[in-house]
């Protein structure tokens, strides 16, 4: 322009009068020049993106997802491989949600990618059971646990949980079964490099001791998935490939996963060693694995006896292995148990009954002092 030109005229005679003044202007030119080019940088890398200075942290949320950006794909590229390597190449999406985060989730055939798809968002309880625990841990943490907040997430199927709670500051411990939803996760780590470092994620089932076990997943739901871990004659063992493969075809399921089973203490002891910055304290143990999570209790008989769980969040199912009614008598000896939905306190002795109200219950506990 001609006033750039004239400022460099001015600055190159180098007059007394034009020195001061000129030198600021040419360090102003200098910023403008980086900005412009920042913002040919981001038109190049997609051209489908606005520009806007600085770019917003996270895109606002638009409903039916997008495809991975250029510098993400360039960033994520092993969890990209990931993916194609499990067949979903194109069988997934990025949603910007609501939270403030970045998720990986099924284009189609699955619940909760459904949800963020169309809303955003996944089940919106997640927010307050953090709240919650952070209160209690502030009355009920135990000498050197009170240093930050831990959350085991059993069942983080795509991550929800265990983002809302990274996303809060907390460190995340994720078990997940399914391969394909942990590689999902992985890629969501990936697009959130501010949250990565507070989570070690772990795709193995939890359970009361080590076997190898099959995740079922139904049709219409493939993020979601039954354990079978009992063979057809009824014998807890290690599952083959053709266990797998004659139970979901029998039942008209999708191609099943052989994972392995480990109990949640093994687990937990795994992730301190690899984040050794880990809270000694678990201020929330959240439980969603389709009705296997009286079996994920009895892996973590080290973890409820230290009195270092202090909140617990789990699904109940009426027809849980292990029996439903005395997978919450086992918890009432050391949780004060509630409905999550309305915080009814559930009377000891009368849990027959209330299992079988409904299929399914959300309950919620707090460590008894």
């Amino acid at each position: 322009s001609k006033a750039t030109v004239s400022v460099l005229n001015c600055w190159a005679a180098m007059p007394p009068r034009c020195t001061a003044g000129s030198t600021a202007m040419l360090a102003l030119l200098a910023v403008l020049s980086l900005v412009s080019m920042a913002a040919l940088t981001t038109r190049h890398l997609d051209p489908r993106i606005p520009y806007t200075a600085g770019g917003p942290r996270h895109p606002k949320f638009t409903a039916g997802g997008r495809r991975l950006r250029n510098r993400e794909m360039h960033r994520c590229m092993g969890e990209v491989k990931a993916l194609v390597g499990l067949g979903l190449g194109d069988m997934y999406r990025i949603v910007d949600t609501r939270e403030g985060f970045s998720m990986a989730v099924y284009k189609s055939d699955d619940i909760v990618s459904a949800s963020l798809l169309g809303t955003g968002r996944w089940e919106p309880q997640a927010k307050a059971r953090f709240a919650h625990a952070e209160a209690f841990t502030a009355r009920a943490c135990t000498e050197g646990g009170c240093a930050g907040h831990l959350g085991v997430d059993v069942g983080a199927n795509l991550g929800w949980w265990t983002l809302i709670g990274a996303a809060r500051g907390w460190k995340m411990v994720a078990v997940e079964g399914s391969p394909h939803n942990t590689a999902l996760l992985r890629l969501s780590l990936c697009l959130n490099p501010s949250l990565s470092n507070k989570v070690v994620l772990f795709n193995a089932l939890a359970g009361s001791a080590p076997r190898r076990c099959a995740v079922i997943h139904p049709a219409g739901n493939y993020g979601d998935g039954s354990v079978q871990c009992a063979t057809p004659d009824g014998v807890m063992r290690n599952w083959t490939a053709a266990d797998a493969a004659s139970s979901a075809a029998g039942a008209g399921h999708a191609e099943p996963d052989l994972v392995d089973m480990r109990r949640l203490d093994d687990l937990l002891a795994a992730a301190a060693v690899e984040d050794p910055t880990l809270p000694k304290d678990v201020a929330l143990l959240k439980l969603d694995i389709e009705g296997s999570e009286f079996d994920a209790v009895e892996g973590a008989r080290g973890l409820l006896s230290s009195g270092r769980l202090l909140t617990i969040f789990s699904e109940v199912w009426q027809t849980m292995r292990g029996g439903a009614a005395e997978y919450l008598a086992l918890l009432s000896r050391q949780y004060a148990l509630t409905l999550c939905s309305n915080a009814t306190a559930l009377a000891q002795g009368d849990y027959k009954a209330f299992v079988t109200s409904a299929s399914i219950h959300e309950v919620c506990g707090d460590l008894i002092s």
